[in-house]
């Protein structure tokens, strides 16, 4: 089997730009997967939540095609609202689009099965009554995944969403969205806990099969690696890549071509510098892209870049890569805590665990990337009793930093959301597109100028074109359109 084509890599960072037999072969799911495909199956609301590059489109596309492939009686519509035509709207009111767009999918997926299928929506108000009406008439279950659905504009429009994904959830119908932890606002009708199930979308080092999933992995979307390390780093490499990127697989994916870049031979000098360059070429660059991304979240950054080398600081001084946070820390601090596990820094584990060595009470474990910890760690050099250390599942207080109320914690508060706060990654030039450390797969000067010359200066001009409509612009062919859209969608999207 060969490696995914660079220019695949390039431009096919979600799972649902590959086509059906490319999914196949390229995405692998372990039995501790699976408890989360069952769950995104069964009846009722599921809001599937996880950072980017955790694997949500993933779990919701193969979810869809196993039960498509069952051919029982349950119907299931995936719906990708990457490209859902609404992210430089400035209008809070689109569900007249929303609708429509929505019944064209059922009905297409119906007329895909051998059912004629005439759906007439036209307003929320309706739209209950005529999709109930389908199954009964059909005697079907209706699932309907909604995937990416923080893609579909400024944060005032995601409550309007929640409220039409709670009137249309049924018995009949059952609803699937995936969600980011701290960047997501539901309004102030839908209750998150009480109106749907919500389901974590992480790969934890503590389940059985993380390492063996990440072997897998490794076989076959790089084929040719693992050969190329040491032999006592090989039966290592799963563990570590899997745990340095907190199971993320994105993050997998960009870890995984700087080690093959880094020469014919692997070695553990080789793993440090991509440790480093996980630190310093991706996490802390992650956090910074979302400056033009937040919305009216922007004003939390701040905070989440003082903190974070805070907790690397003095996890790595101390050779430990999990930390136990107050719950009184956590909850004044939530949506700066949300943000970091957004960005792949940290990642949260037990909810609830007892602080024993700083102060009384009780709050979350957090697992911490290896990249940014590494970076902090005294001398500087890696070695196989240190992969050791970096990859220890942390169950003792004694491995772990501890934050109590009176901590450094307590000088920092949550600042205030600023609402209707646009995204100001819109109105960016179209320079900001250039390939850079933020934007790996990001345009040449030469397609920049080619742009510009064309009349199109910032991003919002050229966001809503499509393909064809790119390659009208002189110098550009297919192959130069496709990236200029596939580097729009990477400045744009979260």
């Amino acid at each position: 089997m060969s490696a995914i084509n660079l220019v695949d890599i390039n431009q096919k960072l979600s799972a649902e730009e590959f086509s059906d037999d490319d999914f196949e072969q390229y995405h692998r799911f372990s039995e501790t997967d699976g408890k989360i495909l069952r769950r995104l199956m069964a009846p009722g609301p599921v809001l599937l939540r996880g950072p980017r590059g955790s694997g949500k489109s993933a779990y919701m596309r193969e979810a869809h095609k196993i039960i498509r492939e069952s051919r029982g009686t349950v119907v299931s519509v995936y719906i990708s609202l990457r490209y859902f035509p609404l992210i430089i709207s400035r209008s809070e009111n689109y569900l007249g689009t929303l609708i429509p767009y929505v019944g064209r999918h059922i009905e297409d997926e119906f007329k895909n099965l051998g059912f004629s299928v005439d759906l007439k929506i036209s307003s929320i108000e309706d739209i209950n009554g005529v999709l109930n009406n389908l199954c009964v008439k059909f005697d079907k279950r209706l699932v309907i995944f909604f995937d990416d659905v923080a893609h579909i504009g400024r944060e005032i429009s995601l409550a309007g969403f929640f409220d039409f994904f709670r009137t249309i959830s049924s018995s009949t119908v059952s609803c699937k969205a995936s969600i980011y932890p701290g960047v997501t606002k539901f309004g102030s009708r839908f209750d998150l806990y009480s109106d749907a199930t919500v389901v974590e979308a992480q790969r934890d080092e503590r389940s059985r099969d993380f390492s063996s999933f990440f072997r897998e992995l490794i076989e076959v979307r790089h084929p040719g690696l693992m050969d190329r390390c040491e032999a006592r780093l090989q039966p290592l490499i799963p563990m570590l890549i899997g745990r340095a990127v907190l199971g993320n697989i994105r993050a997998f994916n960009a870890f995984c071509e700087e080690l093959a870049e880094k020469g014919d031979r692997i070695t553990v000098y080789t793993v440090a510098d991509a440790l480093k360059w996980l630190a310093s070429g991706y996490l802390y660059p992650a956090l910074e892209e979302l400056q033009t991304k937040l919305g009216a979240y922007t004003p939390m950054l701040d905070t989440a870049e003082k903190i974070a080398p805070v907790f690397f600081d003095e996890c790595g001084r101390k050779r430990v890569n999990s930390m136990l946070v107050h719950r009184d820390n956590v909850q004044r601090l939530g949506k700066i805590f949300e943000i970091l596990e957004y960005t792949g820094l940290i990642a949260k584990r037990e909810a609830s665990r007892s602080l024993s060595k700083s102060g009384s009470g009780r709050g979350p474990r957090y697992a911490l990337s290896l990249g940014p910890l590494f970076e902090q760690v005294p001398g500087g050099t890696l070695s196989y009793e240190l992969i050791e250390e970096l990859t220890r599942i942390s169950v003792l207080n004694s491995e772990m930093v501890e934050y109590s109320p009176s901590s450094f914690l307590s000088q920092y508060d949550c600042p205030t959301p600023e609402e209707d706060e646009s995204l100001d990654v819109i109105d960016l030039p179209i320079e900001k597109l250039k390939a850079g450390t933020a934007l790996p797969y990001g345009l040449t000067q030469i397609m920049i100028d080619s742009l510009k010359e064309y009349g199109w200066r910032k991003i919002s001009d050229i966001a809503p074109l499509s393909v064809n409509e790119l390659r009208a612009v002189p110098n550009i062919g297919k192959a130069k359109a496709e990236r200029i859209k596939s580097a729009v969608e990477q400045a744009i999207w979260m």
